[in-house]
């Protein structure tokens, strides 16, 4: 079986995430605070005025100076409604952990960055979503021809979700296969293509991998240090990667507490 990329249950992807932390935290001053719209996030709140993105790019070039800053994850239900935003930091792993957290239902998540002129038209302003410069126009300047941004995840990709195991916090789960996370880890430069993102933070029993409840927690024993010999451990999961020389399907990288660590399938 080729695993093809993760249905970004969380879809922002970790890569394109670092490219966007050049403008993350950079509103600074001078710039107007924009909103997305709570009913139908694909309009932009500028100045008081609603605009709608665009499913239409725009050209590097014609991106003029910044005007406003959004900088925010947002949550997403299938009608486009805003279930939750989370302020952007430079730690993106945590942002969507939080955003998570707070988004019960949610099938999309978003990252709106900043607001600039547009270089081409006066009619027009220009909003950075991940990695891609929208198009927005004013909603009285919307034609027939003109399509929104699309959102939401295609629900018709035969893609696969990737999870952490319920029963067993060292494992996860690719569609009918698990993968064992070792204790191996792998330099940066060694992982391939990007395929999910978890952004879970989970505490378990060393022992059996078996997540704890509130209950377990003040029962057992934890030491900070990762050659400790702790009863519990807290592992913060960031996003899964396939190999970058081979992409075999049976071994994989997952970020864990900054680390990269390989998982191998179980036979």
């Amino acid at each position: 079986m080729m695993i093809k990329k993760g249905i970004i249950g969380l879809s922002i992807m970790l890569v394109l995430l670092l490219v966007a932390g050049c403008s993350v935290g950079t509103s600074g001053f001078g710039v107007e605070e924009c909103i997305i719209d709570a009913q139908q996030a694909f309009k932009l709140i500028f100045k008081g005025e609603q605009y709608v993105i665009l499913e239409e790019k725009a050209e590097e070039n014609a991106v003029g100076k910044k005007i406003g800053a959004i900088q925010k994850y947002i949550a997403l239900d299938s009608e486009y409604r805003v279930l939750s935003e989370q302020q952007a930091s430079t730690n993106p792993v945590k942002d969507l952990i939080k955003l998570k957290q707070s988004s019960k239902g949610a099938i999309s998540y978003k990252l709106f960055l900043n607001v600039y002129e547009s270089k081409v038209s006066q009619d027009e302003i220009i909003i950075e979503v991940e990695d891609a410069f929208h198009v927005a126009k004013h909603e009285n300047e919307i034609s027939d021809e003109d399509k929104k941004i699309q959102l939401l995840a295609d629900l018709d990709d035969e893609m696969l979700e990737i999870e952490i195991n319920p029963n067993d916090c060292t494992q996860l789960i690719v569609g009918n296969q698990r993968y064992q996370i070792t204790k191996e880890k792998v330099d940066q430069s060694k992982i391939g293509e990007y395929m999910y993102m978890l952004a879970e933070a989970r505490t378990f029993n060393v022992k059996d991998g078996k997540p704890l409840s509130k209950a377990d927690l003040g029962k057992l024993k934890v030491l900070p240090g990762e050659d400790e010999q702790g009863e519990r451990v807290v592992w913060t999961y960031g996003a899964v990667y396939n190999t970058l020389e081979t992409l075999e399907d049976s071994v994989l990288y997952v970020e864990i507490n900054d680390a990269y660590m390989i998982a191998k399938l179980i036979e």
